[in-house]
């Protein structure tokens, strides 16, 4: 698989931006779990979903990508749009940490343009890939999110003991 560095779709950590906060705006709500922060999920891999709700075949991924890696370092977060909530909290598909995006806060910190996008954050907080567009198992982007989310599974934490604040 090669290193980080050398994969075209992964940013080098040296200049990967670290990932805007998590922090909940006045009332956001997040579904299937308290609420979550980059300390919190320091040491793992996360694959930060923003999508709408309802998107089929994007949970078909999504889900396909959390069973791959069910026994890793790997978090599926989805990020979904505040109107969302009664849908959000209804799909049987929907059992993944789930923040709703009051005002599209989050959208905007990350500069997200459509949807559904997709972000992979490292184990130290850091934005090391970007990918839009359906994520359908079968599909090349499905490929290439899962051998990215492969290769930061294997890279070390370097910085794990450091007790400097993840924002």
């Amino acid at each position: 698989m090669g290193s980080a560095t050398a994969s075209p779709r992964l940013i080098a950590p040296i200049s990967a931006p670290a990932a805007p906060s998590l922090a909940t705006h006045e009332g956001a709500a997040w579904v299937n779990t308290p609420p979550l922060n980059w300390q919190a999920l320091r040491g793992r891999v996360v694959l930060l979903s923003f999508r709408a709700t309802g998107c089929a075949n994007t949970d078909v991924g999504t889900r396909t990508l959390a069973a791959r890696f069910a026994h890793s370092d790997l978090t599926l977060l989805d990020i979904r749009a505040a109107e969302g909530l009664p849908a959000a909290t209804a799909e049987p598909s929907c059992n993944s940490p789930t923040r709703l995006d009051v005002g599209q806060t989050l959208r905007r910190a990350f500069g997200v343009r459509q949807w559904p996008s997709y972000f992979l954050i490292d184990r130290e907080g850091l934005v090391r890939a970007l990918y839009t567009g359906e994520l359908a198992p079968t599909g090349p982007t499905a490929h290439e999110v899962e051998e990215a989310i492969a290769v930061l599974l294997s890279e070390p934490a370097a910085n794990l003991a450091d007790p400097t604040p993840v924002p």
